[in-house]
């Protein structure tokens, strides 16, 4: 089980930052900004989502939700966007877990684990990648021949009669 977890925004930075002046206007900024921070591995959201009610609830009022997410990024690394989010949901959760009882039942969920995989992960830096290039990285370049392959004028018959009224 992997212990790595991003943080996803209902509302893209992008988003907010274009449309600011209506959310403002609306007073939704603080809605609009928030995340759940979510888990890539589904097998650590499965034991959480299993464990007791009491486990769940801890990582629940911490900020984390019960569905998977992968940004792609492997090894222990998060988006470096996510820095401030991942602190404060990190900071809930410590404070959430003081108060839990110790038989608490974790399901196989390694909280000793998670803890140092989290204090370990580093800040990564990714490139955004527009339509065009990741257009350009699938589809490889047309070459139009000198010589048309196909016909100039493609003639065409019906294949059935019309229905009657037509």
């Amino acid at each position: 089980m992997t212990y790595d977890f991003y943080m996803f925004a209902a509302t893209p930075v992008e988003i907010r930052q274009k449309y600011s002046k209506l959310l403002a206007a609306f007073d939704i900024e603080e809605q609009a900004a928030q995340q759940l921070a979510l888990f890539r591995d589904p097998k650590a959201v499965e034991a959480i989502a299993t464990a007791s009610e009491e486990v769940r609830d801890c990582f629940l009022d911490a900020g984390f939700g019960l569905t998977s997410y992968d940004r792609g990024i492997r090894g222990g690394g998060f988006p470096v966007e996510d820095t401030e989010g991942r602190a404060e949901v990190l900071n809930r959760l410590r404070k959430n877990l003081e108060n839990l009882p110790e038989n608490a039942d974790w399901n196989g969920f390694d909280v000793g684990a998670f803890l140092a995989a989290a204090d370990a992960a580093e800040p990564v830096k990714r490139e955004r990648k527009t339509f065009a290039k990741v257009r350009r990285a699938i589809m490889p370049r047309i070459t139009l021949a000198d010589v048309p392959s196909a016909p100039q004028r493609v003639l065409s018959r019906p294949l059935s009669t019309p229905a009657p009224g037509f």
